[in-house]
């Protein structure tokens, strides 16, 4: 997985898990070829929005430090 195509898919998550939108499941196929991306998965599944965009947040800052 190249980083830009985490990020980018990242990106098209945040503002539906902001809008708390049941769509996000959707993404979960997309999510997951993220490495480390295990707790934001679960917590999409959970549809623990709150704690899903924290992990969204951390996950592409880990990826941005790694660029």
């Amino acid at each position: 997985m190249v980083e830009d195509e985490a990020i980018e898919i990242l990106d098209r998550l945040e503002p539906l898990l902001i809008g708390r939108k049941p769509e996000c499941m959707y993404m979960l196929d997309e999510i997951r070829t993220i490495p480390g991306s295990g707790e934001l998965t679960a917590n999409v599944e959970n549809f623990d929005f709150l704690n899903a965009i924290a992990e969204l947040k951390r996950l592409k800052e880990k990826i941005n430090e790694a660029r």
